[in-house]
């Protein structure tokens, strides 16, 4: 590096100083983030950590992931100006928001509990359904979708695709009429790594699509993940339709978690996200979903696999979903007056969140409880 490129960037601390302080340096720093610009997390780190090693992996994949976001984002804003995709930005909450309540629906077993009353209940409020739950007759507020079935589309190679994006395909074209108000929102940096357009779609999906790029903060250490959190909200990120500071760690369901609260709403409650088996709810009564083939059942496990310690080290360099869930309720959620809540009990998140009381059975259960 020459003197020129530290005195041009003295020159544009100095300005953004002048016209926002302090706070306005460590918004353009994060904004323009460099590996040694997170020299001092790093530092403070490896200080209070017996493994300074790990913590120095988890800066470089933490950085490396969010300069990939910040491609990915330019890439959306190349499309829009050429007008062939929206930014989520541009999807205007405030003309679908029906209440401060949402419900977060994710495949799992007890997605079956839930009697008649309760999906009557769940309709009077909003709703994010994501990835496989179009088998479901329900249907929700907002759809989320990403890379259905993993390496679903080879890039090289566009005949060759996995059958869990067939069939999600094959779904998706059933539910066309069905969803055709329901705005089709892309985490387009999954999407993107395995396919650059969306031909395939349905013409209704692609005419309400909307893209977006999540956060991964890739990093394995709870008092890095932490650190960053709260500084995230000291800088005041999560600030309303604020849709730039999505975060996907580990799983979708945080991804829809910190969208919920970017939307405003204030209560959000999490259906199907069992997490102790990897049961989905077309599995356990295929009968009743017969309408289009159904996904393969995957390798037989105990638990799903973004609940499994040394899966989300090893292979996706996180921590497991439910632990970064906590920590991004007590850092993050909380601070904002936002409360969640779990659906069933049989849930790996339940008793750590409480139990939403909406339901019939729920009630029943805390006076038992009590």
């Amino acid at each position: 590096m020459t003197y020129s490129f530290f005195a041009d960037k003295l020159k544009i601390a100095e300005r953004i100083y002048k016209k926002k302080g302090l706070k306005g340096i460590w918004f353009y720093a994060f904004r323009h983030i460099r590996v040694w610009m997170w020299s001092p997390l790093f530092l403070i780190l490896s200080i209070f950590s017996s493994n300074s090693k790990d913590r120095f992996f988890d800066l470089i994949s933490f950085t490396k992931d969010l300069y990939r976001t910040e491609d990915i984002r330019k890439i959306i804003k190349l499309m829009k100006n050429k007008g062939e995709a929206r930014d989520l930005k541009d999807l205007d909450i405030t003309k679908i928001k029906k209440s401060d309540r949402i419900f977060l629906l994710a495949s799992g077993s007890t997605v079956n509990d839930l009697t008649p009353q309760d999906w009557e209940h769940i309709g009077k409020y909003d709703s994010i359904g994501f990835n496989h739950w179009l088998i479901h007759d329900f249907i929700p507020t907002y759809y989320f979708f990403e890379a259905i079935g993993g390496t679903y589309l080879d890039r090289h190679n566009e005949q060759e695709r996995s059958s869990s994006f067939n069939i999600w395909l094959t779904w998706l074209k059933y539910r066309e009429e069905a969803y055709a108000k329901v705005p089709f929102i892309c985490d387009y940096k999954v999407w993107y790594d395995y396919t650059v357009d969306f031909k395939d779609l349905p013409e209704k999906f692609r005419d309400n699509l909307y893209l977006y790029a999540a956060h991964g903060f890739r990093a394995t250490s709870v008092s890095f993940i932490k650190l960053v959190l709260l500084f995230c909200l000291y800088m005041d990120y999560f600030k309303l339709f604020n849709y730039n500071w999505i975060i996907k760690h580990r799983a979708t369901i945080n991804g829809l978690i910190t969208f919920a609260m970017l939307a405003g709403y204030k209560e959000i409650i999490i259906i199907g996200a069992d997490l102790k088996s990897k049961d989905y709810f077309w599995e356990v009564n295929p009968e009743s979903y017969n309408s289009c083939p159904l996904p393969n059942k995957g390798e037989p496990e105990k638990h799903h696999s973004t609940y499994d310690v040394k899966i989300s080290k090893k292979f996706h360099f996180c921590l497991p979903v439910d632990v970064f869930m906590d920590m991004l309720e007590r850092f993050i959620l909380r601070p904002y007056g936002v409360k969640l809540y779990i659906a069933s009990r049989k849930s790996a998140l339940y008793p750590r969140f409480p139990l939403y009381t909406g339901f019939k059975e729920n009630q029943d259960i805390n006076k038992i409880d009590q």
